[in-house]
């Protein structure tokens, strides 16, 4: 025993004798020129040590590496691939002998990498990836006998018993310090670049609390950003049990005229199963708008990591600035998805998604597929869309101001601004999609026109888009229409089918268009299609039939009998009186609309009353706006219904009435030559029925008819 103990003795004192001698006696920097050379050899690539390289064996493995660097090839616009200031690790030597790995606090300085790819698709780590050329076989040993000796089968069986033995693991700690990761790709043309890169752990072991904090800058291309939190970690021997407590990033980003002031992140404890609350925040501008926004949700992750759930996600947030629909906005969003990653579908639950008053509630279902596939259902109480468009219209609507003279701008065509042609929208999104779903909305404004119970099916797929049916109430009535759009095709085009029955007129044109020109009950069929959705494009384009009828109505802002009465008074040197209201009321008034090349066109335009029979045809042109149509006449009643005198002389006779003008201040007038000639012509049959009686004579009495209708022609 004495011998044995004598034997161990000796093995140590060789042992750490070795290694101090080794430390004292062999400086590691005489190496530098063979690291040097292998490094050459193995990658083709420059290895500069500048600093220093020292090492310790005891009471502790460790090693200490000043500057150092790593050389790019040429042609490479960073002279480094890698760089670092001072590194310095250790292990505890008798921790070892024990099954544990003890690290010392682990500091690296100064660690740059710079990783670039050329436009040819040459990268700098190219070389990283060369296998050696020189690479050894493996060599096999023949036993005397000539057999081979026995394979390894059994030796890892032993290496196995050995490691199956628990290994304790602990960091004393780990500082870097400075580091950059820059990357550029010529072949993209981007750029990122992480900097001032910083990492430090306290003491770290498994089933301990670690406390970490890090940061860094960044830049990718022209944004800027930069992130920096706390956190405590603690780490399982089962990776499915480490638990992360106390964590909190903050960031802020620039990009443009967009800037994040602000955002945070802060999560009180995450583990894996469990439901886990995070709280976000932010707040910036964008343009000349503001934001800030808060949040709060729960989050459980499965221990497979295929499921998500994600409870209570919500998001508060006020917006203010003329960029907006409305300003100030307020933004709410209430919901709960679940994502499945082995099926790649997303749920959501939708329980309120708001701007100002307008609010949503539904589901929606989501594949994520090469097209992802989407279905959904909304709806809402009440939705008013002008008061998003109010603020742009109003914009659109401003009235110039005067120069510093005080005289209003100049209308002349030197100083009219040229027209710019219209764009058409980008829709190529839309090939992208399949979306498929269906909206109800209770309450729904748009332009002004007060609708209800609108409900609306919308499919989006590949291109193309089918509202089938719109239907809503309104104005006592109802319309139903379908729209179909194929954006496949430059400009698209698109088609629309609709029925409208029994809608009011007169309160729909005042909500609409703020006029009262036509009252009455309004019947319509329309058929109508195009192609290109600019504005311009939708007026040029435009082809198609409407079919419309009005019932019980009447046409304000003109008064045909009382247009009739006054003219002809005129022309009798009579007294004018016009004390009744400019309105002629009908008791049918339909009309086949033929729309193209940015006019309507009618010739069967007809309009009935117990007074007034009116046949018209023309066309109004809604690009100028204005109107040329000719409307012919006939009094079959007395007009004293309504409230004129009788004017009988001119019943069965056709009156033309020409329409010309603007849509907003048309022009009427009665062409009374056809009509003063139309009343000759009947008050001279009446005078030839008289003659007829009193001329017996058939030869005088047919020279005398031919001698006074030659008058006429």
């Amino acid at each position: 025993m004495k011998k044995l103990s004598m034997i161990l003795i000796a093995i140590l004192v060789i042992v750490f004798g070795s290694a101090f001698a080794l430390v004292m006696f062999v400086n590691p920097n005489q190496f530098k020129p063979l690291l040097v050379e292998k490094v050459k050899q193995q990658t083709g690539l420059d290895l500069n040590i500048e600093g220093d390289i020292s090492w310790q064996f005891f009471p502790a493995i460790g090693l200490e590496l000043g500057k150092t660097e790593l050389k790019n090839p040429t042609g490479y616009n960073s002279v480094n691939l890698l760089k670092v200031q001072h590194v310095d690790i250790d292990v505890s030597l008798f921790a070892l002998l024990e099954h544990k790995l003890q690290i010392g606090n682990v500091r690296v300085e100064g660690a740059e990498v710079h990783l670039e790819t050329l436009a040819n698709g040459q990268s700098n780590i190219d070389a990283l990836k060369k296998k050696p050329n020189n690479t050894k076989q493996p060599q096999s040993t023949v036993s005397p006998s000539g057999t081979t000796p026995q394979s390894s089968v059994t030796q890892p069986a032993e290496t196995t018993t050995e490691n199956s033995q628990r290994w304790q693991v602990s960091l004393e700690g780990v500082d870097i310090v400075n580091a950059v990761l820059d990357i550029q790709n010529q072949q993209t043309n981007t750029y990122t670049k992480l900097y001032e890169v910083q990492l430090s752990l306290t003491e770290f072991a498994v089933d301990e609390w670690t406390s970490m904090t890090f940061g860094f800058k960044g830049q990718h291309n022209n944004q800027q950003f930069a992130l920096s939190g706390t956190s405590q970690i603690k780490l399982a021997d089962d990776p499915i049990r480490s638990q992360l407590k106390d964590l909190s990033i903050k960031a802020s980003y620039s990009s443009g005229d967009t800037q994040i002031d602000s955002a945070q992140l802060d999560i009180a404890a995450f583990q894996l199963g469990k439901a886990n609350t995070i709280e976000y925040q932010a707040n910036g501008t964008s343009g000349t708008n503001t934001f800030d926004l808060k949040g709060k949700t729960s989050v459980i992750v499965n221990k497979d990591f295929n499921k998500i759930g994600v409870d209570a996600f919500g998001v508060d947030a006020n917006l203010s600035g003329d960029g907006l629909p409305q300003s100030p906005l307020k933004v709410s969003f209430e919901a709960n998805m679940a994502y499945d990653l082995d099926n790649q579908t997303i749920k959501l639950l939708l329980t309120k998604a708001a701007l100002n008053d307008a609010v949503l509630t539904g589901n929606m279902t989501a594949e994520l597929t090469d097209i992802p596939k989407v279905r959904f259902e909304l709806a809402s109480d009440k939705i008013d869309a002008d008061v998003f468009l109010a603020q742009k219209n109003d914009k659109s609507g401003e009235k110039a101001k005067p120069n510093a003279k005080g005289e209003a701008p100049s209308a002349s065509g030197s100083q009219k601004p040229a027209p710019t042609a219209e764009k058409e929208p980008d829709l190529s999104v839309l090939q992208n999609l399949d979306i498929a779903g269906q909206i109800k909305i209770g309450h729904l404004i748009l332009q002004h026109a007060q609708m209800s119970n609108v409900a609306m099916k919308l499919a989006i797929n590949r291109g193309q888009v089918s509202i089938n049916p719109f239907s809503t109430e309104l104005y006592q009535g109802n319309m139903t229409t379908k729209i179909t759009l194929d954006a496949r095709q430059a400009p698209a085009q698109y088609h629309l089918i609709g029925t409208i029955k029994d809608v009011k007129a007169l309160p729909l044109l005042k909500d609409v268009a703020d006029k009262d020109i036509l009252e009455g009950t309004a019947n319509a069929t329309f058929d109508l299609s195009g192609s290109g959705l600019a504005s311009t494009a939708i007026q040029k384009n435009l082809v198609g039939k409407a079919r419309t009828e009005f019932t019980d109505g009447a046409i304000n802002g003109i008064n045909i009998p009382q247009l009739i009465r006054t003219t002809y008074a005129r022309i009798k040197g009579e007294k004018v009186t016009e004390t009744e209201s400019k309105k002629t009321d009908f008791s049918a008034l339909t009309a086949t609309l033929a729309l193209s090349g940015g006019k309507v066109k009618t010739d069967d335009l007809s309009m009935m009353s117990p007074l007034l029979r009116i046949h018209g045809s023309g066309n109004a042109d809604y690009i100028n706006r204005d109107i040329d149509m000719l409307v012919r006449t006939s009094i079959v009643g007395s007009l004293e219904g309504q409230g004129g005198k009788s004017i009988d002389d001119l019943r069965d006779v056709t009156i033309p009435v020409k329409i010309t003008g603007s849509w907003e201040k048309p022009k009427y007038k009665l062409i009374f030559d056809d009509v003063m000639k139309k009343k000759a012509e009947k008050e001279l049959d009446r005078g030839l029925k008289k003659l007829d009686d009193k001329i017996k004579d058939e030869k005088t009495k047919k020279a005398v008819n031919n001698l006074l209708k030659g008058l006429f022609n």
